[in-house]
Formats: structure tokens, C-alpha cells, sequence
């Protein structure tokens, strides 16, 4: 009998946008994993739900135990979380735990996932805004951006015998816990928000199609982006 395929996918919290692509993959056969700094354990019908800071390596050692095998998908979420704010106004311990979870998080996954030299051809896939311009109180999500962009970039250069890297740009979404609390604290225009539905179908559409792997236009054609 054939393995189920495994996703490993970050947010747990009740309204994330990777619940509802791990409640998607679930549908078509996956056995979800997903993981969150303060997640409850679960185990129900190959859905497992576990607690796991990516910055501690022996968490994540503990996580891949757990899995007993590596990942074929693997979902990584780069909201905005503690990241927003004028840099004179963030606390420092923000700045800290929103760069590491984000950046030393994304850095400890991928390199779990190449020393283990996986023997099938892993998807990774990043949900993170647009590399441009941000307004002042999103300078450290800006920051946090190009650096996934580039991530993403050498990892197919580097690694594409191991992994097939995507960068979805995901713009402001609603509802989700951290996006409608943005959206509350700065006055946005809830009608520029996106619904999640959109992205979680264009993850799908990613996996299923077998896109070109890169940096993914949201809109339109799987367009892709910048150096490969």
C-alpha cells in the first residue's frame, strides 16, 4: 500500500490561511502536520497538530521524530505578525522573535530537509508579500520579503535537485487573526483585502500542476518572477 504524501504546514491558529490549505490537501489525501509556536497536540484521521518553534532545532528534531519521514510539501507563512510598526516604536524583543521565526526559522526547515538528502523532489512554498515599496510601519515586513525572495532564488539554483522552491505573493488577507488585527490598528480598507480562499487555490493549482518553481504572481497566469 502506498504512503499517504505528507504536508507539513505552519499556522495553527483557527482563522490561518494554512489551515485552510492543509483542510484542502487533507481532502486529496495529504497527512497534515501543521505546526505553530503555541499550537494544542492533535491527532485525528491524519491531521496531527503540534507545538514547534523552528529558531529551537530540538523542537524541530522532535517534529521530524514525530513525522518519521520527510515532508513532500512543505508551507511556510511569513505574515506580518510582530513585524509592523515605524522602527522607532517596535519593541526590541519583536523585532527579534519576527526575523528569527521568520528568517532562522525558514533557514533550520530547509536545511532539516537537505541534510536528511530526501530521495524524492520536496516542495516548499512561501507565502509572503510583494518585494516593493512598504509603507513606514512595514519596512521590517519589507525587510523580511526580500529576504525570502532571495531564499527561494538560490535554493533552485543551488538545491533544485532536492527541492522545487515558490515564492506566492500574498497580499493582505481577510478574515485571518493577524490580518484583521492590521487591519483594525491602521485603519485599512477592508475592501482592499483579499479572501483566503484565493490563496489557498493558487496553492493548490502550485502543487497539483507542478509550476515552474520561482516566484509566483498571485493574479493572472502562474507568472514567473525575477532570477531563477
Amino acid at each position: 500500500m502506498e504512503s499517504k504524501k505528507i504536508a507539513l504546514i505552519a499556522g495553527s491558529n483557527e482563522k490561518s490561511i494554512g489551515r485552510l490549505i492543509a483542510e484542502k490537501l487533507q481532502n486529496e489525501g495529504y497527512s497534515i502536520w501543521i505546526y505553530g509556536r503555541n499550537a494544542k497536540k492533535k491527532d485525528n484521521n491524519n491531521w496531527h497538530e503540534r507545538a514547534c518553534d523552528l529558531t529551537d532545532n530540538i523542537c524541530l528534531d522532535r517534529l521530524f521524530i514525530e513525522i518519521k519521514d520527510i515532508p513532500d510539501i512543505i508551507i511556510f507563512s511569513a505574515d506580518s505578525g510582530t513585524g509592523h510598526g515605524n522602527l522607532e516604536d517596535l519593541q526590541n524583543e519583536d523585532v527579534n522573535k519576527f526575523i528569527g521565526s521568520k528568517i532562522i526559522g525558514s533557514l533550520n526547515l530547509v536545511k532539516k530537509v537537505i541534510t536528511n538528502k530526501p530521495k524524492k523532489k520536496i516542495v516548499a512554498i512561501w507565502l509572503a508579500g510583494k518585494s516593493s515599496n512598504k509603507p513606514k510601519n512595514l519596512i521590517l515586513f519589507s525587510l523580511i520579503n526580500s529576504a525570502l525572495n532571495s531564499l527561494v532564488a538560490e535554493l533552485n539554483i543551488y538545491y533544485k535537485n532536492i527541492i522545487r522552491a515558490y515564492y506566492l505573493e500574498t497580499p493582505l488577507i481577510s478574515p485571518s487573526t493577524l490580518g484583521d488585527e492590521y487591519i483594525l490598528k491602521y485603519g485599512i480598507n477592508l475592501g482592499l483585502a483579499r479572501k483566503p480562499e484565493i490563496i489557498s487555490e493558487k496553492v493548490i493549482k502550485i502543487i497539483n500542476e507542478k509550476t515552474q518553481p520561482g516566484i509566483i504572481s498571485l493574479t493572472g497566469s502562474n507568472e514567473i518572477k525575477g532570477r531563477m
